[in-house]
């Protein structure tokens, strides 16, 4: 806003009368401070004026807001007095009384002046110098609403009690967290709402939607309004105080993807100590979210890029209530399935399966075992370096059935002289009441043992090698491994073609882990003896340990025949 400056001009029978009041060396008066002196330089455009002058500073009601100061003036010459205002004033001006002719006559410039004219000079405010909170915290929770307490105070630190300022507004300036200025990147925007001033407080309600340090500054510029373009600088002009907090992270929060119990093959596990046979909670996602006290995601929680950003070191935990033997979490749970960035203050982070079983050994068979996810949690926990922790916990889907598994072959009697085809059973072993509710519905071998018709690849367990002891051939060579099962039988050929019969040959085999069953000790090798020729006898072969070993028979083609070794680590 341009001001018009003007003088007026009062007409008598005698003179023309003018004065200015203004800054020392200036043409006009800039604002001022509340309590705070300042000089003022009055002068006369009448060339020939005598008398005494009286000048004061008035309100926008003509009240006086200085005491009064006056001057007997000769000659047109000027004068400077000092004046000093105790209370903020949106408009003020100079208000000059004077007597022409007649010095000395004015005893009480408050008083009213006998042939006396009255001059208005410049308007210009008076402002309070800074505002101060009550009470400001280092750091406030990120979307906390915030009611604080907002004092204006004069350069005497006494409060301004007549500013009644209004149109407030503020200023924010985002740091990332080494104390840089924001480049652009960084989000946040801070409410604001500010009541009335009375008796020079006021009541401010505050609050920043994310997280980070911020300098916010307070502005009034609408008191000074009147001293805008007549050269007040702009520190002068605007009524404003610099502040700064830190906004923090107030929580995660966590959600999880489909969390599901599966199978190893989708029906069916094998009891096992080996991950290579384990059911498993299938791969899913966890989203961790850096949100603030009204659960909106804090986008500056963000990856840190050269330590500017305000992503911190975290740290994750998961854990799952199956009571397993082992969920093999040093194995499973390696830093590379947790590597993710938060990206706009959201993580998600990609958990591979979860493998887990209930270990096996492989002297002490064991009935079969329903695991329905329903019965169990799984809980993730997540800590920053400054605490910020959250803990979640879900119920599992899904369910798994484990088995305790085994290969077994009895005994081989060739009617053909030379080769015979045999067939190696991959079983499961149950002995209760109810076997048929894990769909065990067919024959079984031996008491307690079925074979596991759902036994359909080598991957859910084989032979790694098949050997004889002399010169059998395996599928005509002399080592052999599985290639093929289907429901739970894989069927081999045995060929002995030397010319001496009869003879007995002892096969040997290494089968995956879980597969291996001897009651009496712990051995890699399993093993089952097959006869070339000669009578078919049977027989019982007693050992010291009152082990009885009898072959099922299986089509009218199995037979135990007498072994001679300790049979401990044969294929029962």
């Amino acid at each position: 806003m341009h001001k018009i400056f003007f003088s007026l001009t009062l007409l008598f029978s005698f003179c023309t009368a003018s004065f200015n009041a203004t800054d020392i060396n200036n043409s006009v008066i800039q604002t001022k401070y509340v309590s705070k002196s300042f000089d003022l330089e009055v002068t006369s455009n009448i060339a020939d004026f005598n008398g005494t002058v009286c000048v004061a500073v008035v309100d926008s009601n003509d009240i006086n807001i200085s005491s009064w100061q006056s001057k007997d003036m000769t000659n047109g010459d000027s004068f400077v007095k000092s004046f000093n205002v105790d209370q903020a004033v949106r408009i003020a001006r100079i208000k000059i009384k004077y007597n022409q002719n007649i010095p000395h006559l004015i005893s009480d410039c408050s008083l009213p002046l006998s042939l006396s004219e009255t001059y208005y000079g410049d308007s210009f405010s008076v402002r309070p110098e800074k505002f101060v909170f009550d009470e400001l915290n280092a750091t406030y929770i990120s979307q906390e609403e915030l009611s604080l307490v907002l004092g204006v105070y004069n350069v005497d630190d006494n409060l301004s009690l007549n500013y009644e300022g209004t149109d407030l507004r503020i200023e924010i300036a985002k740091k990332f967290s080494d104390g840089s200025d924001d480049d652009g990147s960084l989000e946040g925007n801070m409410s604001f709402d500010i009541g009335a001033f009375v008796s020079g407080k006021s009541d401010i309600n505050l609050s920043f939607d994310d997280i980070g340090i911020v300098d916010f500054k307070i502005i009034d510029t609408n008191w000074t309004a009147v001293d805008i373009g007549d050269g007040t600088s702009s520190s002068d002009l605007e009524i404003s105080t610099e502040f700064n907090t830190t906004f923090l992270l107030d929580k995660f929060k966590i959600t999880f993807g489909n969390m599901k119990i599966e199978d190893y093959n989708s029906t069916y596990t094998y009891f096992s100590d080996d991950l290579n046979m384990s059911s498993k909670v299938s791969e899913f996602n966890i989203t961790i979210s850096a949100v603030g006290e009204k659960n909106i995601t804090t986008a500056n929680y963000t990856s840190s890029v050269a330590d500017k950003y305000y992503d911190q070191n975290i740290s994750y935990e998961i854990k799952i209530d199956l009571n397993t033997t082992d969920i093999y979490s040093e194995t499973l749970f390696t830093k590379s399935n947790f590597d993710a960035n938060f990206t706009n203050g959201v993580a998600t982070l990609n958990v591979k399966d979860i493998l887990f079983n209930y270990g096996r050994d492989m002297r002490f068979p064991k009935n079969p075992k329903k695991v329905f996810g329903r019965d169990h949690n799984i809980s993730f926990y997540v800590i920053d370096s400054d605490a910020i922790e959250a803990n979640i916990t879900s119920i599992l889907d899904g369910n798994a059935t484990f088995f305790y598994g085994r290969i077994h072959r009895s005994d081989i009697f060739s009617e053909n002289n030379v080769e015979n085809n045999v067939e190696i059973f991959y079983e499961v072993y149950c002995d209760e009441n109810n076997c048929s509710q894990y769909d065990l519905n067919t024959s079984n071998t031996s008491a307690n043992w079925y074979i596991n018709r759902l036994h359909n690849d080598t991957s859910s367990g084989k032979v790694s090698s098949y050997r004889s002891v002399m010169e059998t051939k395996i599928q005509g060579l002399d080592i052999y491994s599985s290639l093929s099962i289907s429901s739970g039988i894989e069927t081999i050929r045995l060929q002995n073609l030397i010319n001496k019969l009869p003879i007995r040959d002892r096969i040997e085999l290494n089968a995956s882990s879980w597969m291996r069953y001897n009651p009496y000790i712990v051995t890699d090798i399993m093993d089952f003896y097959i006869s070339f020729g000669g009578e078919k006898t049977e027989f019982d072969s007693k050992e010291s340990n009152g082990a009885t070993w009898l072959g099922s028979g299986e089509q009218g083609k199995v037979l135990d025949l007498l072994m001679d070794k300790s049979p401990h680590d044969r294929l029962e």
